[in-house]
């Protein structure tokens, strides 16, 4: 290997390692565009397989912190329980409050 070889080479290194320490640019996307796409995500979500878009923005929020904060009220803004969840919510509930229900 040549002196040039060997040096494009080292560059080459040099510059993959800086621009992969572990540090990305998903951090820097803006609040609002970031938002934008999760309530895109979400509310496609509701005309085809909820479950599975549920999962995806689910997913997003262990990406890193500035992600779960912004896809957590997305999650936490239309929660809909199973009836075992409801039922059990239910018992909590005195016999004449339930009647009121």
């Amino acid at each position: 290997m040549t002196q040039t070889e060997y040096y494009s080479h080292y560059r080459y290194k040099r510059c993959l390692k800086v621009n992969n320490n572990g540090t990305s640019n998903i951090d820097k996307i803006p609040t609002e565009i970031l938002r934008e796409i999760f309530s895109i995500l979400y509310n496609d979500g509701i005309n085809t397989d909820r479950a599975e878009t549920l999962e995806d923005l689910y997913s997003c929020m262990f990406v890193n912190k500035y992600w779960s904060v912004n896809a957590a009220p997305i999650l936490w803004s239309n929660i809909i329980p199973s009836p075992g969840a409801i039922t059990t919510f239910m018992a909590f509930f005195k016999e004449e409050e339930r009647k009121e229900l």
